[in-house]
């Protein structure tokens, strides 16, 4: 990541701030299983989008007041003990030769610092991240140090700044895009050596053990757990057990995620376990591929999330009453029950509003799907698509979904 972008966005943060404030931002920290080992370290996207600094216990601190701005990061100092069980932490040197910030200090001294912002009597405002779908303090350290602050600081109004950062990850530049297309030909890698070696009998653990050996050995992250999901596993929407055997005559899907330099491709595609669809199979999932290809020809700026969706709905609607299914649109609900598209990026599910206009720069999924418990049959064609000046750019489109190529791909 260019520390030219990351500066050009903590630029636009202050600029958003009002005079006579102060910005905290927490990378996050360890957590430990219950065993005392610990989970593999997520640093909190926000603080990685603006200081390209991936290490525990660190801390951002932009301020502003009329005549000047302030950036300031505080890391962890190595110390010998804590580097031979985990590694040696970033040095204050590369710390900055990757932020771009000029001031790295050492976590010790920030208490010092903040006292000093808190003492200045022109200070009325500081901003800090609340993650508002996340209200589990065990997991949300920037919500902690909010609370704490809040109690120290008097006289001081708080402010979240969680939208002003939604807003500038929503648009994706030139190096974005490019890292969410390289996790796509890692899914196409990932997705091909899958449907190769799929075969009746063959473990769900075993593909999605197969997916993620690709996305880690070409790319640097799994976004999230594998989905493997065969027959009637795959109606529910987000299974990840994995401890199936697959059978001849079922359908499997797959929903998986490779990230580079943190940014997610996210694809799902569904096939058949022994090569070959039968016929309701194959009427059912070009039904939902009709609905993929409608919704990624109408992706354009200005058109909406949620318009998107009802194209889905109409052509259900009409699909399903021909095959006899439902007699009512509102019946469509009870075959598809989730949303055809989310914002990806840092996030797997980047924030984003469904009924705000999409613009230049968004990169969304266009993840249509059909679920029938009874029948055992869950399918679901996830594509990943960029939106352009005049339309859109479809980065999943080396990535095989038309029933015939899977066919004579798996033959």
């Amino acid at each position: 990541m260019n520390n030219i972008d990351l500066k050009n966005r903590r630029k636009k943060v202050l600029e958003y701030m009002e005079n006579n404030s102060a910005a905290i931002i927490f990378s996050g920290e360890l957590i430990k299983s219950e065993n005392g080992n610990d989970y593999e370290f997520e640093v909190n996207r926000d603080f990685y989008y603006l200081t390209g600094i991936d290490e525990e216990d660190s801390i951002l601190l932009l301020y502003k007041d009329n005549e000047h701005t302030e950036e300031k990061l505080f890391i962890p100092k190595n110390n010998e003990k804590s580097s031979k069980w985990t590694g040696i932490k970033l040095s204050a040197p590369e710390a900055m030769a990757i932020s771009g910030i000029e001031k790295v200090l050492y976590l010790e001294e920030f208490e010092k610092y903040i006292n000093d912002i808190g003492n200045r009597e022109d200070l009325h405002r500081i901003y800090s991240l609340i993650d508002e779908t996340n209200s589990d303090e065990n997991y949300n350290l920037n919500l902690r140090m909010f609370k704490q602050m809040y109690k120290v600081f008097d006289n001081v109004e708080f402010y979240n700044l969680k939208r002003c950062l939604n807003e500038l990850r929503e648009v994706k530049n030139q190096y974005e895009v490019k890292c969410i297309y390289e996790g796509a030909k890692n899914l196409k890698t990932a997705i091909n050596m899958a449907m190769k070696i799929t075969k009746p009998g063959i473990k769900e653990a075993e593909i999605a053990a197969t997916i993620d050996y690709v996305s880690r050995k070409n790319g640097d992250t799994i976004p999230f757990p594998t989905i493997v999901a065969g027959g009637k596993n795959a109606t529910t929407l987000h299974y990840i057990k994995c401890i199936d055997k697959l059978k001849e005559g079922d359908l499997v899907l797959l929903d998986c995620g490779s990230g580079v330099d943190k940014y997610s491709a996210d694809v799902s595609r569904t096939y058949p376990v022994s090569g070959k669809f039968t016929k309701l199979q194959k009427v059912l999932y070009d039904l939902v591929l009709r609905a993929n290809k409608a919704v990624i020809e109408n992706v354009k700026p200005g058109v909406t999330l949620s318009k998107l969706n009802d194209i889905v709905i109409d052509i259900y609607e009409d699909g399903l009453r021909e095959l006899g299914v439902i007699k009512t649109r509102e019946e469509v609900n009870d075959y598809y029950y989730h949303f055809v598209s989310h914002f990806i990026g840092l996030n797997c599910h980047d924030p984003f509003e469904k009924d705000k206009p999409l613009v230049p720069g968004n990169v969304i999924t266009v993840e249509p799907g059909l679920y029938f418990e009874k029948e055992g049959i869950g399918i679901r064609i996830e594509d990943n698509v960029l939106v352009t000046n005049d339309g859109y750019a479809l980065l999943t489109k080396d990535i095989i979904k038309e029933a015939e190529d899977i066919e004579a791909f798996m033959n």
